[in-house]
């Protein structure tokens, strides 16, 4: 793979993740079952294992809820057909019934197939 390659899967990246970020935001349904692998396995900011199911679950219900998410760092790694995200990002809104506000790091990890990126498995972490 040539740098340009490289170049272009990180720019590929970063639209998918901005993508979800505003799904995130807005907690469209459709959109991130378009942007998450059926196979995802995501540990959450509880430390419990989710899967793609529970994430849309939560959006639905609105037991997930972002007021705010600033992103303050991303790095994009591109492994083959895979590209590693990790974000730092100042957070805010509800999750469980918990109003909450943090710096967290999430890190995402990205597959594609035929031509589209999904999020395969990831985490994310409060920063005390």
């Amino acid at each position: 793979m040539t740098s340009h390659d490289f170049d272009h899967i990180k720019t590929e990246v970063a639209r998918v993740e901005a993508r979800l970020r505003q799904a995130m935001l807005t907690s469209s349904v459709e959109e991130l079952d378009r942007l998450i692998d059926d196979q995802l396995v995501f540990i959450g900011p509880d430390t419990r294992v989710y899967g793609k199911e529970d994430d849309l679950n939560l959006h639905r219900s609105g037991e997930s809820d972002f007021s705010k998410i600033d992103i303050l760092e991303t790095k994009i790694e591109v492994h083959g057909s895979m590209a590693v995200v990790m974000v730092l990002a100042d957070l805010a809104g509800k999750f469980r019934g918990e109003v909450f506000s943090s710096r967290s790091r999430y890190l995402r990890n990205w597959a594609t197939t035929n031509g589209e990126w999904r999020i395969v498995s990831g985490s994310v972490c409060n920063i005390a």
